[in-house]
């Protein structure tokens, strides 16, 4: 058995979220290959990452090269933990893959595990989608607070985080908020 680097991530996202992440946070190498298309001619594609469908429909890999090496990440989407809404990524254990998941799990959040085959456990990582981070805070204290007249009201919204600033009053809490509205 190898030993793999596993990351567990919400389902509420789709595997497109989980690729346009890889591409935006991690340094990966834009490949080409051609491609016929109708009339026998022939295109080139630019890509960062190759999505690649298996014959079992809850699997796909993704393909990319990351630091020179090239990459294949298996990302199941029906697993066989008890928990049935998250995607279990699965990437060949080494640091590279430690840090991939680890900046995956940055904006997602998740649950990371190393090494599958290690004594380590399972480390929970607080992603910027976190309920108890920043824009996702705000706009929960918003709702509950009854401070938008609808979900799109951004001056609302901004005022809604000015009320809760004013009301924490910390000289610590130098936060960059946005002109108040007069």
């Amino acid at each position: 058995m190898s030993q793999t680097t596993k990351l567990y991530i919400s389902k509420r996202f789709e595997l497109g979220d989980i690729k346009e992440v890889m591409e935006n946070y991690l340094d990966l190498k834009v490949q080409t290959k051609r491609k016929k298309v109708s009339g026998g001619k022939y295109v080139t594609e630019k890509f960062k990452i190759e999505v690649i469908p298996t014959q079992d429909l809850g699997f796909v890999n993704f393909c990319f090269i990351y630091n020179n090496r090239h990459r294949r990440m298996a990302v199941f989407s029906d697993t066989d933990l008890c928990i049935k809404n998250l995607y279990e990524l699965h990437l060949g254990y080494n640091d590279d893959s430690i840090e991939i998941m680890t900046k995956i799990a940055k904006v997602f959040g998740g649950l990371l595990e190393e090494n599958d085959c290690g004594d380590k456990g399972i480390t929970e990582i607080q992603g910027m989608f976190s309920e108890n981070n920043g824009l996702p805070y705000f706009l929960k204290y918003a709702i509950i607070h009854n401070q938008l007249s609808n979900i799109d009201d951004l001056k609302s919204f901004n005022e809604a985080i000015y009320k809760w600033h004013d009301e924490i009053k910390s000289s610590e809490n130098k936060m960059n908020l946005f002109p108040r509205e007069k």
